[in-house]
């Protein structure tokens, strides 16, 4: 096994218990940090990171609040979780420039398509980098 793979998959093991619980796409996680830490793009990994705990917030609101909200309020919370996926999508799109047609197409289609399941993947992506967070946060201030 190569050093970054096991680098990776300690990582992912580091993850998985600061979150207390498993990956929802584990494999295309350790895929990602696999390219982020082949072609050094561990900022990237940050401000992915970030964007991912941002979106997993504003899309709890959308979900539990949006039928108390004020429709003014609820315009900009929808722009902002729409801005954020852009966003999401173009530190992903700088992550998978380094690898292979094969994995960009995969990607493609599993969390950059124009259907709902897709938009379910990219989210339940932005929830496992959310846990990824967790793990740079406490790094950080261990």
């Amino acid at each position: 096994m190569s050093a970054i793979k096991e680098k990776v998959d300690t990582f992912i093991l580091e993850v998985e218990n600061i979150a207390f619980g498993e990956l929802i796409h584990k494999d295309d996680v350790k895929r990602l940090l696999e390219i982020i830490f082949e072609t050094k793009k561990e900022k990237i990994l940050f401000e992915l990171s970030f964007a991912a705990k941002y979106n997993t917030g504003i899309l709890r609101i959308i979900r539990n609040g949006a039928k108390e909200a004020e429709d003014e309020y609820f315009s900009r919370i929808k722009k902002e979780y729409s801005e954020n996926l852009t966003k999401l999508k173009v530190y992903l799109e700088d992550i998978l420039s380094g690898t292979t047609d094969y994995y960009k197409n995969l990607f493609e289609k599993k969390y950059f398509g124009s259907t709902q399941k897709a938009l379910d993947n990219l989210n339940d992506l932005c929830e496992d980098f959310a846990k990824v967070k967790l793990l740079l946060d406490d790094r950080k201030y261990a």
